[in-house]
């Protein structure tokens, strides 16, 4: 299993040319275990994303097809570095820490590209980035398999230690974690 964070360009395209942060399984906290944020120098704060999981395997992707490839999506989280005295490869290895990647409850719907809302307390936002272009250009590279992750960033407010994560998609809270 991969989960592949996407960042989109300027305009919110998603192409050969986007920055993707690979994210190791391990790196994934487990269900209802609190978020726990490493010591480190630097302002740490949860970034949120929608997470959609893939539900069967392909290569060579087209964007016609794309969308079938969905299984369910949910809202999720990863801790990002905002100022900091880390090294370049400090801040790159924090991808691979443990609970760096918080996922929610799945929920499985209809049409999985259609605008969706992620909600945090009272701030909303919605996914940068198309998630069929990010399936055709992974799968232009790599074979999607069951249970791979395509993350997308939502513009919200972050959050940091101290604060719970409350995060609602289309009206089903999916998400709901202390920040320690």
């Amino acid at each position: 299993m991969k989960a592949l964070l996407f960042e989109p360009d300027a305009d919110g395209h998603i192409s050969d040319t986007s920055r993707v942060t690979i994210i190791p399984d391990s790196a994934i906290s487990l269900q209802g275990r609190p978020i726990v944020m490493p010591e480190t120098e630097g302002e740490l704060w949860l970034r949120p994303l929608i997470a959609y999981r893939i539900g069967r395997l392909g290569k060579g992707i087209t964007a016609t097809w794309a969308p079938r490839y969905i299984e369910s999506l949910t809202t999720a989280a990863v801790i990002d570095v905002r100022e900091t005295t880390l090294s370049q490869l400090e801040a790159s290895m924090l991808a691979a820490t443990d609970n760096y990647l918080t996922v929610g409850h799945w929920v499985e719907t209809d049409d999985p590209t259609s605008p969706h809302t992620l909600y945090i307390g009272t701030s909303s936002g919605t996914p940068s980035g198309d998630v069929a272009e990010a399936i055709v250009t992974a799968s232009r590279v790599a074979t999607l398999k069951n249970g791979d992750l395509i993350l997308l960033p939502v513009t919200a407010a972050p959050l940091k230690a101290g604060e719970r994560l409350t995060m609602t998609l289309d009206d089903t809270v999916t998400l709901d974690r202390r920040i320690i």
